[in-house]
């Protein structure tokens, strides 16, 4: 309690480390592969870090279950931005903005890179992807959690092929059964 008034302030931090992390490794992979690659960057991250840390990491999804959508924290200071990337010159330039502030810009990006087609709906593909984000642990984190990187491949490509195809997710273009 010296650091962190509450346990969900500890979690938030976490959180917000995790973003910072999945962040560079977003604008990297955006940088040498595309807007997929970066895409896919987050969640090859998330699945490592879930597989290396289960019982961590079912605490933080059972913590962002109970919170309301935008959670408020604290910014991050410059010292622990170093603490968490020591070797990133640019790291005060990283956001640190969770799940929902780093997927919808790669997914415009893959938008304009015609990766995927013009018109795609940004909200309802930012739904199919936290889908499977948070699913796939939900389902595979307490009982195989070294299946969660395969499943998250499995389960990102199925979601980018359907988007791809469109126009499922294109404004105005799909039915709702």
């Amino acid at each position: 309690f010296n650091y962190f008034p509450r346990k969900t302030d500890v979690f938030v931090y976490f959180i917000q480390i995790w973003s910072l992390q999945a962040a560079w490794r977003a604008r990297q992979a955006l940088l040498e592969h595309g807007p997929r690659a970066a895409l896919w960057a987050v969640f090859e991250f998330t699945g490592r870090q879930m597989a290396e840390q289960p019982a961590v990491s079912a605490e933080v999804m059972a913590f962002q279950a109970r919170q309301p959508r935008e959670i408020h924290a604290r910014e991050l200071t410059a010292a622990e931005r170093r603490l968490a990337l020591p070797n990133v010159e640019d790291v005060d330039d990283l956001p640190a903005v969770g799940f929902d502030g780093i997927l919808p810009p790669l997914i415009r990006a893959a938008i304009r890179a015609n990766e995927l087609p013009r018109g795609t709906d940004v909200a309802g593909t930012m739904l199919a992807f936290a889908t499977v984000f948070f699913g796939v642990p939900v389902t595979l984190l307490s009982s195989a959690p070294q299946g969660l990187l395969a499943a998250y491949r499995r389960q990102f490509d199925l979601v980018w092929s359907a988007i791809a195809r469109g126009p499922a997710l294109s404004r105005g273009k799909g039915k709702t059964p």
